[in-house]
């Protein structure tokens, strides 16, 4: 007999018993307690076959003690495909021999308009344009113990020419159909809480995504090859990592054909404290050509190499309607010969107050700091670099900032007027730390003109508003949209032949089946 048919005989006894006792019993403490404790078993049942079983166990179901994003509409990054085991839309079987098989998949069209982009020269010209991305996955459990998962992905924008080599592209997409995931999957060995997963998988969400994030905002996403290993005993969350990257989606490939990066780490969350969690993280990189990845510097020389180290500590918790949390980060290690030694912070304050009726209104605060380089000419690289991050939650919708060489404050306030939809507004303010340094966006830098350093406010770039909706229909349908507005201060009117305010909108469909 297995588990979900001993639970549905110890259900049929319980109801049974409860039927039998005199009424004025069944009204009483003993047939509450027997309802609490077949409630019980039952969760205790899901844990178990959930994790032996439920074929998204091969991917990061909802729910799962990863510290990843908050689950509430406010959350840095939207859940992934595939949906949770027995959503409708999802389509499983079982096989014989205890096989099982699952596919799924996520169809994603977004409309963007932007205008005069800070990018130099000025393009003095508007672009929109609609992206759309195609994903088809493919779960397949051999057993409790051993899974695959294979994930095929498309991008491309309408409109472009499909060979993926000519033409404007997306900003690092490849227009073409690739493998996205396509890993092969230990669950629980010896029944260990244990994961093991080798092979190419997405980037792994790792605490507040400041530093690690697979980036699902961007219609390409991030993923890499390598091996990981997720260990989860009692109030703990440990996982480690090595991987090799090449891909464009997550760096610009350069002109070396040593264009390798490696990239190995260690996170650990502690939750023993109820709403309180703790998390140390270590991070290497070697990267085979100074040109990949966000490393825009002048400290180059005669080796294009550099290897640095990265760690530091978060803390995220709550009491009552309060919430709180905060990172810091420092880097160090070697570059073209010159010594890398740069750090980061960031601290945040929300409030929650719920309204009634499922309605509740969120406010927070945030301040956060990335070092810049006084001097690029000596023989410390002092700019910070945030790895691979999620900077369009934390730094604006456009895109504009980097957490590098940065001062940021932003206050956001969130209203959900219903369950399945909420209505946001951030306001950012941009400081640059060292006016000696670049700003650095997405994709661009921008350096101080003749004269601005002289200028006594110069270092204040600007402010950002982003006003956004995001809903869903049917479960199934997710929508965003959004409208966005950066207002240019003096840094910008310095420098460079763009100087202006810009605009940028948004409207993106997602349907996950």
């Amino acid at each position: 007999m297995n588990h979900r048919n001993s639970l549905i005989l110890c259900s049929a006894l319980g109801l049974g018993l409860a039927a039998a006792v005199p009424a004025r019993a069944q009204e009483g403490s003993e047939v509450d307690a027997l309802r609490a404790r077949l409630a019980e078993l039952e969760k205790r049942l899901e844990a178990v076959e959930g994790t032996a079983k439920d074929p998204s166990a091969v991917g990061a179901p909802e729910g799962s003690a990863a510290p990843e994003a908050s689950t509430e509409p406010a959350a840095p990054a939207e859940k992934e495909a595939p949906a949770k085991k027995g959503k409708k839309g999802t389509f499983s079987f079982d096989l014989p021999g205890g096989l099982r098989l699952r596919l799924w998949g996520q169809a994603r069209w977004r409309g963007e308009y932007r205008g005069d982009t800070y990018v130099q020269p000025k393009t003095n010209s508007t672009t929109d344009f609609v992206g759309q991305r195609t994903r088809l996955g493919l779960d397949f459990d051999l057993n409790k113990h051993l899974g695959v998962r294979v994930a095929l992905q498309d991008v491309r924008r309408w409109g472009d020419v499909g060979d993926g080599l000519t033409g404007p592209r997306l900003a690092t997409d490849r227009a073409e159909i690739h493998l996205y995931e396509g890993y092969g999957e230990l669950r629980r060995p010896w029944d260990l809480p244990l994961t093991l997963r080798v092979g190419r998988m997405r980037v792994p969400q790792l605490g507040d995504q400041r530093l690690i994030s697979n980036l699902d905002w961007h219609l390409v996403s991030r993923s890499w090859d390598g091996v990981q290993a997720t260990f989860e005993p009692e109030g703990w969350w440990i996982m480690a990592f090595a991987h090799n990257v090449r891909e464009p989606t997550g760096l610009v490939a350069g002109t070396d054909e040593n264009d390798d990066l490696w990239f190995s780490g260690l996170y650990v969350s502690n939750r023993m404290v109820e709403d309180l969690q703790v998390d140390l993280f270590l991070y290497w990189r070697w990267l085979g050509d100074n040109k990949l990845g966000a490393i825009v510097t002048d400290h180059k020389g005669d080796r294009g190499v550099r290897t640095d180290y990265t760690f530091g500590a978060r803390v995220k918790g709550k009491a009552g309607p309060l919430g709180y949390g905060g990172l810091i980060a420092y880097q160090y290690g070697d570059q073209a010969g010159d010594i890398v030694a740069a750090w980061a912070g960031a601290v945040t304050l929300s409030f929650v107050q719920p309204l009634g009726g499922g309605m509740k209104f969120k406010v927070l605060a945030e301040y956060a700091y990335a070092s810049g380089d006084p001097d690029p000419t000596d023989s410390r690289v002092q700019t910070f670099d945030p790895l691979l991050p999620f900077a369009h939650y934390y730094h604006g919708h456009q895109d504009l900032f980097a957490w590098r060489n940065l001062h940021a404050v932003a206050l956001k306030a969130v209203f959900w007027p219903l369950k399945w939809l909420s209505l946001h507004a951030d306001t950012h303010f941009f400081f640059l730390d060292r006016r000696d340094d670049r700003w650095y966006g997405v994709g661009f830098t921008r350096t101080d003109g003749a004269g601005a350093a002289r200028h006594w406010d110069s270092g204040y770039v600007g402010a950002e508003t982003d006003l956004y909706v995001k809903f869903k229909v049917l479960e199934h349908i997710s929508v965003w949209g959004g409208y966005s507005h950066f207002f240019e201060g003096a840094y910008v009117r310095a420098t460079g032949s763009k100087s202006s305010d810009q605009d940028w909108a948004f409207l993106m469909v997602t349907l996950d089946f």
